[in-house]
């Protein structure tokens, strides 16, 4: 268990950080573990190649063996006060060698490529070309769907908390993750194979949901701020499958229609009509008319979820 304690000042601290560069680090986890997930696999399959090409060889080195544990430099830290994509590559570039040196140190393994980036003094920058690059390739023409997701999903916390409490909020953010309060102080509880007790200061926790993190909550705490990472819940942060990989007509397009063939495709996981009509960039009376007729055709099952109506495709 790994326990984060919060003051009265700490836990009025308590805020949410939509991070790009976090985001990425999530997208090469996933690609290097090679697991499924339930939205993103064909991204992660569209990253895994790429990671051959040179440009991306010292981000690679960087992801963790398996794709487990933190990326160093790469998952930017909450205290570093970036806010959009080109501010946190302008923060990677201006790490001090001192903290690059302690990122690599903490991280346990050997990583040549970034040994002779950090003697060269290029870490940074050398780091930041390389996001670049593949932030280009992969994600920037859809980064804007992707922080609508993420909006979603801090808007939902933000729901529960006005409804029920910071508690409540804290403690529904992933099920290894829990709210405990006691006389004097309070404390998230991480579920983690390493015990600890970090002291959360005034400047608070940083709740970070991350679109990509499919396995597990991810804490840092090396710096000023404490931050938690979180796997993102929303249905709008499904996103797309990424430009790259997109096929041509298949043999089902041409049959029902190339849209109506999309919103059957994105069906493999239970989704709301305005999750999906965000997902695949459609007004939602689109989505509800293709909706409409695939389920008079048994081709899609729907189900209410409390006050949501969830559809999927029907199993074959």
């Amino acid at each position: 268990m790994k326990q984060l304690a919060m003051s009265p000042a700490g836990l009025g601290a308590v805020r949410f950080h939509i991070s790009p560069v976090n985001q990425v680090a999530g997208l090469l986890r996933l690609a290097v573990s090679g697991a499924w997930h339930p939205q993103h696999s064909r991204w992660a399959a569209t990253v895994r190649p790429l990671l051959g090409h040179p440009r991306l060889a010292l981000l690679a080195e960087l992801v963790p063996a398996g794709g487990v544990g933190s990326l160093p430099i790469v998952h930017l830290r909450p205290d570093s006060g970036a806010t959009t994509w080109d501010e946190e590559l302008a923060a990677i570039e201006a790490m001090s060698e001192a903290v690059l040196r302690a990122d690599l140190d903490r991280s346990g393994s050997p990583r040549p490529l970034a040994r002779r980036s950090l003697e060269r003094g290029t870490l940074g920058p050398d780091v930041a070309a390389a996001l670049a690059y593949l932030w280009q390739e992969v994600m920037a023409d859809e980064w804007a769907r992707f922080e609508r997701g993420l909006r979603a999903e801090v808007a939902r916390c933000s729901d529960v908390a006005a409804a029920r409490g910071i508690g409540a909020a804290l403690g529904e953010l992933h099920p290894r993750v829990h709210w405990v309060a006691g006389a004097d102080e309070v404390s998230v509880v991480v579920d983690k194979p390493i015990d600890g007790r970090h002291e959360v200061g005034s400047e608070g926790l940083v709740l970070m949901p991350n679109v990509f993190l499919w396995d597990e909550p991810l804490v840092t705490v090396e710096a000023r701020t404490e931050g938690l990472l979180y796997p993102c819940r929303t249905d709008e942060a499904a996103g797309r499958e990424p430009s790259r990989s997109r096929p041509t007509a298949s043999p089902m397009s041409r049959l029902i229609g190339t849209t109506r063939a999309r919103v059957l495709d994105a069906l493999a996981v239970p989704v709301t009509t305005t999750g999906l009509a965000s997902q695949l960039g459609l007004a939602p009376s689109t989505v509800s008319t293709h909706l409409t007729v695939l389920h008079s055709a048994g081709l899609v099952v729907r189900r209410r979820d409390g006050q949501r109506v969830l559809y999927a495709r029907t199993a074959p």
